[in-house]
């Protein structure tokens, strides 16, 4: 079995994946009527162009064919018409999932002669075709070109895409405060209704992850008013998706079902997976809240054959999560165990994904003050010349002057080593320890362990795992709220600390799941090591946290001499023994035989 990863929720991110195809074909400002193309209208291939980057927004099966027809009879095209061609056939790649060679087209262009507004528009699609393979740290630096080259071009109507791309590309990263602040200049300026569409989604997105959103506000009837107007079910789906965890979030059931499924019949006639399969994920959550099986377990079924062939992400999680707790509640424990493998794989991708983007983000940040501070260096080399030249004229009254400058020029250098090195150990310490407990990572941890195995194993040693998860610690978070769950984490963590072996490999493994790697360590002394955990927990003075109950976490252990050295083997077989933990009454620690 894989490790069990507690997890909120919020099944949105890669649910937006998918609709950056529609910023790729979001060029049309005027509305038209869609007709059939003759060969005559080759001799009019200007016309043809504007149409097909029309046509790829409402009719993109029409709009191939006439770039097609384009691509066919090449030789008859200027070379601007070419370029803008390329562009066109860059956009239809990306459509059909052909990223490769959609994006050498895009790169071409950016070397080519073209005009700088398909260079422009080359560039925030781009962006576009980054978020969608999750290559974050090329997008951010795409990013800060089009923020950087967005003044050339003129004219609003490109600048105001590009800006929907930027905070789509925010929101994609999570950070969210960013795409709310770039969405202040577009949001009061729009005029096309599909684009006010669009960018309305972006900003309701970002407030609902920055909890800046209320279910009492009127923003998201206002949202879904506008997305109607346009024409734009998808969208339209999405902004009710916001209402309905909206209503889950206060444990408003029926009002989240019926937010959604009166609509449900629309929603499924947009054919797009994705949206479906978290409708009917967000419909099962809803009648699991109203302890309806039957219902939760219609629904999450559906949700699982609907985006059971996407990648795997959040809501296909939530998907198994909510079918292995409906299978331990019918006491099918085979299935229960499927299930929680298929959740505990999905959790570990989307955690994965969250450390790239953190770390992808963090590290933007750190080369742009890298790149100031050279800057800022090679500036005051400049200067330093420039008075090397006037000293030249004066060497014998202006010498003095040369070494102060020379002084200060070392103390601003040094001065920027210092707090260069000063960003370097706080990315470290963001991407080696919890922020809140002061454990290892998830990631710093696996790095770690499979170094530990590695030298166990090649100097025949013994090597055990510990694995523990509190007990009931959802209840907490939910009687108390998270401010009280995370004091409880802070402590567990504070008293586990002190029982491990100056060795020991101590991390948080995700929520409220903790590892121990001990080297070295036979099963006998584990189980003394998880022992003596489990009863410093319990001892924990829970009432000074503001608790009535007691905390306890459930142990299990396993070693290198069963489970071999493998670190997944090892981690899985931990986390069996803790699952029998959790069957047989919790508080307890079992050893995996």
């Amino acid at each position: 079995m894989l490790i069990n990863l507690s997890h909120k929720y919020n099944f949105l991110h890669k649910l937006y994946l998918g609709l950056f195809y529609a910023l790729f074909i979001l060029c049309s400002h005027a509305s038209y009527a869609t007709q059939g193309v003759s060969e005559n209208n080759l001799l009019n291939i200007d016309s043809m162009l504007i149409e097909a980057d029309k046509l790829r927004s409402h009719a993109p099966a029409l709009g191939q064919e006439i770039i097609t027809k384009l691509e066919n009879n090449i030789t008859k095209l200027s070379e601007s018409q070419r370029h803008h061609l390329t562009y066109l056939s860059a956009s239809k790649s990306i459509y059909q999932g052909n990223y490769l060679e959609g994006e050498k087209k895009f790169l071409a262009l950016l070397g080519s002669n073209t005009s700088e507004l398909i260079k422009f528009r080359a560039n925030y699609s781009l962006i576009n075709l980054y978020t969608l393979q999750q290559r974050w740290q090329e997008g951010l630096q795409q990013v800060a070109k089009v923020l950087t080259t967005r003044k050339s071009i003129e004219g609003d109507e490109h600048f105001k895409l590009a800006l929907v791309s930027v905070i789509a590309f925010y929101n994609q990263i999570e950070q969210y405060q960013l795409a709310l602040d770039y969405s202040e200049q577009l949001l009061h300026n729009i005029s096309e209704k599909r684009t006010h569409c669009i960018v309305n989604q972006l900003v309701l997105l970002a407030k609902l992850e920055t909890q800046q959103l209320s279910i009492k506000s009127n923003e998201l009837t206002k949202g879904i008013e506008v997305c109607q107007q346009a024409n734009e079910p998808i969208f339209t789906g999405i902004i009710r998706s916001y209402q309905a965890r909206l209503h889950l979030n206060e444990k408003n059931a029926d009002d989240a079902i019926n937010a959604l499924l009166p609509h449900l019949n629309a929603v499924k006639s947009t054919h797009y997976k994705v949206l479906i399969s978290l409708t009917y994920n967000l419909l099962a959550q809803a009648y699991h809240l109203k302890s309806d099986i039957d219902k939760t377990k219609e629904y999450a079924l559906l949700a699982e054959d609907v985006g059971g062939g996407l990648t795997k992400n959040k809501e296909i999680a939530a998907t198994y999560k909510l079918l292995f707790q409906i299978a331990e509640q019918e006491g099918n424990f085979e299935q229960a165990l499927y299930f929680h493998k298929k959740y505990s794989q999905a959790t570990q991708k989307h955690l994965d994904e969250v450390q790239a983007k953190q770390i992808a983000f963090q590290l933007a940040k750190h080369n742009d003050y890298a790149n100031k501070q050279r800057i800022e260096q090679q500036n005051q080399q400049i200067d330093l010349l420039s008075v090397q030249h006037l000293l030249t004229k004066k060497q014998a009254e202006n010498s003095l002057l040369l070494i102060m400058l020379l002084i200060v020029f070392l103390m601003a250098l040094a001065l920027w080593a210092y707090k260069s090195w000063l960003v370097q150990q706080r990315l470290k310490q963001l991407t080696e320890y919890d922020s809140l407990t002061k454990v290892h990572s998830r990631g710093h941890f696996i790095q770690l362990a499979k170094s530990s195995l590695k030298h166990c194993q090649k100097t025949e040693q013994p090597l055990t795992c510990v694995l523990f998860d509190l007990d009931n610690f959802k209840r907490i978070n939910d009687n108390y709220g998270h401010a009280i769950g995370d004091k409880a984490l802070k402590e567990v963590a504070r008293v586990c600390r002190k029982i491990g072996r100056q060795n020991d490999i101590l991390g948080r493994l995700g929520g409220e799941e903790f590892a121990y790697i001990l080297p070295g360590c036979s099963v006998i002394i584990a189980e003394d090591i998880a022992q003596r955990c489990r009863l410093s927990i319990q001892q924990i003075d829970y009432k000074a946290l503001g608790l009535n109950d007691q905390i306890t976490a459930s142990f299990g252990i396993s070693d290198v001499a069963i489970s071999g050295f493998e670190l997944t083997d090892l981690l899985g077989d931990a986390d069996s023994a803790m699952y029998a933990s959790k069957e047989h009454g919790r508080n307890c620690v079992n050893t995996f035989r």
